[in-house]
């Protein structure tokens, strides 16, 4: 998945950039005007060596992204329902537990896995042009008109 952003800031070999949220505002004619539209601000991987005020690309890894769905929404439900089915002859608040544990367990592991590895991180695959003026809904603090 690849999406237009510009660089906020930048440290070492990571940069912050804001990305205007399309989902919410993509089909509005007013979203240049608006200074609500919804912006998101990333940590990504900055190997080209972008500079603040620069118009970037930035691509996430789409395969990583798609285990990570499967870890954040299948994972959880299968885990609960196998471990409840396999313990509720044992016992049956046992079981309530252990799917309880077994339905957050998923969570826990995705946000280790992410924090050891970082394999997740958008990175910045091309550098566009520095920006010059600075449109309202993504300005640089200043959205008085």
């Amino acid at each position: 998945m690849k999406r237009s952003a510009v660089v906020i800031e930048t440290a070492g070999n990571e940069a912050v950039v804001s990305v205007l949220r399309e989902e919410a505002c993509g089909s509005c004619a007013g979203r240049r005007f608006c200074g609500n539209a919804a912006k998101l601000e990333l940590r990504v991987k900055n190997k080209l060596g972008a500079r603040k005020g620069d118009t970037v690309i930035i691509e996430a890894p789409s395969g990583v992204l798609l285990e990570y769905t499967a870890l954040l929404f299948l994972a959880p439900v299968l885990l609960a329902v196998v471990l409840y089915f396999v313990f509720v002859s044992v016992n049956e608040v046992l079981s309530y537990f252990l799917a309880g544990a077994g339905f957050v367990l998923p969570y826990f592991a995705a946000f280790f896995i992410e924090k050891r590895t970082r394999v997740a991180v958008p990175v910045i695959i091309e550098v566009l042009a520095p920006v010059t003026e600075y449109p309202p809904c993504c300005g640089n603090g200043d959205e008085t008109l």
